[in-house]
């Protein structure tokens, strides 16, 4: 089990890397999974019930050429971060939705979760 501060660090750098994803939030992020037909996964997430997990594979598929500009950014390799982001996405997507519906798209949201993680008003 990763400690704290590693889960803290990984929620960071997902938080990050999301910004560079586009704009959408947890909308756009849902349209890519239902486009390559995994809406019921990520639904599973936004859901009250258990967590479908994933895979690296999965994460590769979805994210198609924005994994390697993300990767990129973090200074690491696609594989790697697909593997950091199978075990992170389903554990963000679930604490961001704790009332198991996708909230309505609210412009600089992301941004006000950077700006408190890095200790900002």
């Amino acid at each position: 089990m990763a400690s704290l501060q590693a889960d803290e660090q990984l929620l960071r750098r997902a938080l990050h890397l999301s910004g560079r994803l586009g704009s959408g939030g947890l909308h756009g992020l849902r349209a890519l999974f239902v486009q390559h037909q995994q809406a019921a996964l990520f639904d599973s997430w936004v859901g009250n019930g258990r967590n479908e997990e994933t895979t690296a594979a999965v994460i590769v598929a979805v994210l198609g050429d924005r994994l390697s500009l993300l990767a990129r950014a973090a200074g690491q390799s696609a594989s790697v971060l697909a593997e950091e982001l199978a075990v992170l996405l389903p554990r963000l997507v679930d604490e961001l939705t704790p009332q198991g519906v996708l909230p309505p798209p609210q412009p600089g949201r992301l941004a006000r979760w950077r700006d408190f993680l890095r200790g900002r008003p």
